[in-house]
C-alpha cells in the first residue's frame, strides 16, 4: 500500500508544480483519509496550502501532525499560517521553535521577525534580524509609506531588513517605481552583507519591478552581474535577456532566454512563460518550414456544403471547462443583439457540454452555432496546453475550408460590444492581435482575441505558430509545465509575419473593447457576477 501512496504523492507534487495547489492539496488530504500515518502526505499537503492561501487546512494538517513539528519548514508554514488569520502570538511560538533548530534558518527570521513587531516586540524584531537589523540613516523619517504597509512594514521601516519589507509591500499593491525604489536600496546591501538568500529575493522582486516599471534602464545589467551571485536561479539570465530584449537586440535576448530556462530555480510566476520559449535560430526554421498544420476535425456536418461564409467566431475548449463558461459566453455574445456564427471545438467533450450545445441553439436563435470535438490524450499539465493551442489548428482548417475571417477567443469572456461593429473597425489587414506593451515575450501578445483572414500571410502565420508549439511541444520533459505556450507562439508568429509584410491589427488599441474577463476578481465571483447581470439561469 506504501508504494500506492507514493506514487499518489508523486502525483500530487506534479499537481502542485503545475500551479494546481487545491487539487494537490485535496490529493494529499485524500491519502490522509486512508492512511493518517502517510507522513509525507502532510507536509506535501501543508506546502500546496501554503502556496494556494488555504492557511486554515495548513493549520489543521500541522496540528494532526506533531510529528512533522520538529521539520522547521513545517514549522514556518504554521507560523505564516496562523500569522495569516490573526494569530501572531502563536505564530511566533512556531517560528521561535523553527529557529532553535537552524538559528540561521531565513524563514524562521523572517517569521520571527513579523511576529515580533506585530505583537509588539521591537527589541526581540532586531535582535534576531541581527545584520539586517542595524539601523539606517534616518530611513523611516525620509520616506513616504504606503498606507496599506502593515503595521510591521511602518516599524520595521528603521532598517534593511525594512527597506525590504516596505519594497515587498509596494510590489504587492503593484506600485512598481516606489517598490524599485525601495528594493533597489536593499539589494546591494544585502550582498554586501552577503545575505544571499533574502538578497536573492530581494534582486528578483527588483527585478520583476522593473520590469512593469516607467523606466526599465539598468535591468540588463542587474541581471547579468546577479548571475556570478546566484548561479542556480533562472531569474538573472532571464532577466539579463529580458533588458537586452528591451533594448531591441532580439537574436542575443531570446538565445539567453532559452538557455535561462535550464536553471533548475522557477523564481516567480511572471518567468513561467521561459519553459516555452525558442531561439531566434529555431523561430526561423520554424518560418522555413514548408509544412503546414492542417488536420481533420471530428462531429460535425459543417462541411458537407463547399459554401464559402464571410465569418464567425470560433472558440475551443475542453468538455468540462465549456460546461463551467459556455452559458456567460454565449449568452453575453446573445445579448449584443448580432446576427453572428459561432463555433465551438470541444476538445474530451463531457456529455454535459454536448447537450449545453443543443440548449444554446434553442435558446439564443439569433446566434447560428456549429460545433467540432476532439477527443486527445496526454498527461494533464499537456492536455493543458493543447486546450489553448488546437484554436489555432482549427482556424487554419476552417478558414481554408469555410470562412474568409474568424475572431478566435477565449471561452473565459463575456461580450460587451458588438462583435460586427468590432470586426469592421479592425479595417483591411492580414490578421490581428492584441498587442500589450510588456517586456515579457509571452506577455505581449495576449491569446484572449485574435483575428483570421483566409489570406495567404493570414494562414502563413497560423501555420508559424502552429509548428512553433508543435517544436515546444516534441522538446517538453515528462511533466514539464510548458506555460504560456499559446502567447510564445503568437509572439513568435508575429516576428516571422513582419518580416513578410503582413499587416497586422493591435486588437487592444480598438475602441470601445469586445469583452471583459474574470482576472481583476476570481473566475467564481466573476461567473456568478456575470450571470446576474445578464439576467440568466443555467
Amino acid at each position: 500500500m506504501t508504494d500506492d501512496f507514493d506514487a499518489r504523492l508523486l502525483r500530487a507534487y506534479k499537481i502542485f508544480e503545475a500551479g494546481n495547489y487545491a487539487d494537490s492539496l485535496a490529493a494529499c488530504k485524500d491519502i490522509i483519509r486512508e492512511d493518517p500515518s502517510f507522513r509525507p502526505a502532510y507536509y506535501y499537503g501543508m506546502m500546496a496550502g501554503i502556496y494556494g492561501g488555504k492557511m486554515r487546512d495548513v493549520i489543521d494538517l500541522g496540528m494532526k501532525a506533531p510529528q512533522l513539528t520538529e521539520d522547521r519548514a513545517v514549522l514556518n508554514w504554521l507560523g505564516a499560517a496562523l500569522r495569516s488569520i490573526g494569530l501572531p502570538d502563536f505564530a511566533l511560538s512556531a517560528h521561535k521553535r523553527a529557529l532553535k533548530i537552524e538559528p540561521n534558518d531565513t524563514a524562521g527570521i523572517f517569521g520571527v521577525t513579523q511576529c515580533a513587531l506585530q505583537v509588539g516586540d521591537v527589541s526581540l524584531a532586531r535582535s534576531v534580524a541581527g545584520e539586517c537589523g542595524e539601523h539606517l540613516g534616518h530611513f523611516a523619517e525620509q520616506m513616504v509609506l504606503p498606507a496599506e504597509c502593515d503595521t510591521e512594514d511602518l516599524l520595521a521601516a528603521g532598517w534593511l531588513y525594512g527597506k525590504y519589507l516596505v519594497g515587498i509591500s509596494l510590489f504587492k499593491l503593484a506600485r512598481w517605481d516606489e517598490a524599485v525604489q525601495q528594493l533597489g536600496s536593499a539589494y546591494p546591501l544585502l550582498l554586501q552583507q552577503e545575505q544571499y538568500p533574502l538578497a536573492s529575493a530581494a534582486g528578483l522582486f527588483l527585478c520583476v519591478s522593473k520590469a512593469f516599471a516607467s523606466n526599465k534602464s539598468g535591468l540588463r545589467d542587474i541581471g547579468r552581474a546577479a548571475i556570478q551571485y546566484f548561479p542556480e536561479e533562472r531569474w538573472p539570465e532571464a532577466f539579463y535577456g529580458l533588458g537586452l530584449l528591451d533594448e531591441g537586440c532580439v537574436e542575443e535576448a531570446l538565445a539567453i532566454l532559452d538557455r535561462a530556462k535550464s536553471r533548475p530555480k522557477l523564481g516567480h510566476g511572471t518567468l513561467q512563460g521561459l519553459n516555452s520559449i525558442l531561439s531566434l535560430q529555431e523561430i526561423k526554421e520554424v518560418a522555413r518550414s514548408t509544412e503546414c498544420k492542417d488536420q481533420e476535425i471530428l462531429g460535425s456536418d459543417l462541411f458537407v456544403s463547399n459554401e464559402i461564409l464571410d465569418s464567425a467566431i470560433l472558440v475551443g475548449c475542453d468538455g468540462a471547462y465549456f460546461e463551467k463558461l459556455g452559458l456567460v459566453y454565449t449568452g453575453s455574445l446573445a445579448r449584443q443583439g448580432d446576427q453572428v456564427t459561432v463555433h465551438f471545438h470541444v476538445m474530451n467533450p463531457t456529455e454535459g457540454a454536448v447537450k449545453l450545445i443543443y440548449d444554446f441553439k434553442r435558446r439564443f436563435p439569433n446566434i447560428s452555432i456549429q460545433y467540432t470535438t476532439e477527443n486527445i490524450v496526454g498527461e494533464v499539465i499537456e492536455l493543458k496546453a493543447m486546450y489553448t493551442t488546437r484554436r489555432f489548428v482549427i482556424a487554419r482548417d476552417l478558414l481554408c475550408r469555410r470562412y474568409k475571417s474568424l475572431l478566435v477567443t477565449d471561452m473565459d469572456i463575456a461580450f460587451t460590444s458588438s462583435v460586427g461593429a468590432f470586426v469592421k473597425r479592425i479595417g483591411s489587414v492580414d490578421l490581428g492581435l492584441m498587442t500589450e506593451p510588456s517586456l515579457f515575450p509571452w506577455m505581449s501578445s495576449p491569446a484572449t482575441i485574435s483575428y483570421f483572414t483566409n489570406s495567404e500571410l493570414s494562414l502563413q502565420f497560423l501555420s508559424d505558430a502552429n509548428l512553433f508549439v508543435d517544436r515546444v511541444m516534441k522538446r517538453r520533459s515528462a511533466g514539464e509545465n510548458v506555460w504560456f505556450v499559446d502567447q510564445n507562439a503568437l509572439f513568435a508568429a508575429r516576428l516571422i509575419a513582419r518580416s513578410r509584410g503582413a499587416r497586422v491589427a493591435n486588437l487592444s488599441s480598438i475602441k470601445p473593447g469586445l469583452f471583459s474577463c474574470y482576472m481583476a476578481e476570481g473566475r467564481e465571483a466573476w461567473i456568478d457576477r456575470m450571470m446576474s447581470s445578464l439576467e440568466l439561469t443555467g
